[in-house]
């Protein structure tokens, strides 16, 4: 199986700083589209 350290050597800096984004984003934008999301469905 591949390890993640895999992946963010072959995606090189840009592939580490979108996962440090996506990881540090994550928290905030799930409750923003749950948020979102809820008054339309």
């Amino acid at each position: 199986m591949p390890k993640i350290t895999d992946f963010i050597e072959d995606a090189g800096p840009v592939g580490i700083v979108a996962g440090i984004g996506a990881v540090i984003l994550a928290p905030v934008l799930i409750p923003i589209v749950a948020g979102i999301g809820k008054p339309i469905a």
